[in-house]
């Protein structure tokens, strides 16, 4: 068995068509084909059901293709982190860092000897379903990531959302309000149409039955001062108005009663895929650090 058949092997189980996966590889469709024969000859058993151009996955191709992808992974990560100068690396995605700065800070100064890089994704690359996930972990909510892909460990209680308002705002006073109650607000968004932040306000308004009348769009200073300004409100969480430094002098946060969505801080990674050492250290670090560290009194977030 060679690696070359294997990385053959999982990109045709990954696209399932014959021409596709053989012009990715720049190899012709038959040479594809043979190689894949070879491959279930020597296992003794076949690896997809063909049809045409379609070759799908069968029952045997499912189990062999969870335990090629697991040790092209580890190899992938092996060759980089010879690259780095002798160095492990972890790569860390997030859709947003304020929440995890200080924790990063931590462990760059508990694990000197690992590289640690980082990047802020959006929510359609990290639900983009690629294989292997391009990164070590992810940082982020535990509902933005599809369970069929990834697997995460709880860092933090579940939040509960809030509405951001200024306190000029008539219902400013309220100890908690209906989201059904401002159906008639202008709302204030944070980042690009596919956030995680803008998909969750938006999930909660349309479970409570309309679609905003009309969206500013900013990052999270200019949602600030829009709600400050009395020019809309947010729909956030206590956390996510904590950890980007709202200014309770002038925006109040109000328990939202309903509808309820939660959102869970985590640290994910790919289904299934076998950890390093230091790979599992680093989960230990995490969870350890947020229950010594905690970003807020988890009391609040009720």
């Amino acid at each position: 068995m060679e690696l070359l058949q294997l990385r053959y092997f999982a990109e045709l189980a990954y696209t399932e068509h014959l021409s596709r996966t053989a012009e990715k590889l720049m190899i012709s469709p038959p040479s594809l084909s043979s190689t894949i024969k070879k491959l279930e000859n020597e296992l003794g058993v076949q690896l997809f059901d063909r049809t045409h151009q379609q070759m799908r996955l069968n029952q045997n191709g499912q189990l062999f293709y969870r335990y090629v992808q697991n040790a092209l992974n580890s190899l992938d990560y092996g060759v980089t982190a010879l690259r780095q100068t002798g160095r492990p690396v972890l790569k860390i995605a997030m859709t947003s860092y304020p929440v995890w700065i200080d924790l990063i800070y931590a462990y760059e100064q508990a694990y000197p000897g690992v590289l640690l890089e980082y990047a802020v994704i959006s929510l359609e690359e990290l639900q983009a379903q690629r294989t292997p996930f391009p990164w070590n972990f992810f940082l982020g909510i535990t509902e933005d990531m599809d369970p069929a892909y990834f697997q995460s460990r709880k860092v933090f209680p579940p939040e509960r959302p809030v509405v951001l308002m200024s306190v000029d705002h008539p219902l400013a006073g309220r100890s908690q309000i209906r989201l059904e109650e401002l159906k008639d607000e202008n709302f204030v968004s944070v980042g690009k149409a596919n956030s995680s932040a803008h998909n969750y306000m938006m999930s909660l308004c349309r479970l409570a039955g309309f679609e905003p009348k009309k969206i500013y769009y900013g990052d999270y200073l200019m949602r600030v001062k829009l709600i400050e300004q009395n020019r809309g409100v947010n729909i956030t969480t206590k956390l996510g108005a904590t950890v980007n430094a709202i200014p309770l002098e002038t925006v109040t946060t109000i328990p939202l009663s309903s509808p309820i969505m939660t959102r869970t801080q985590a640290v994910g990674w790919e289904k299934d895929r076998l950890l390093s050492k230091t790979e599992q250290e680093f989960i230990d670090f995490v969870v350890r650090y947020f229950r010594e560290h905690p970003p807020m009194d988890p009391d609040m977030l009720g």
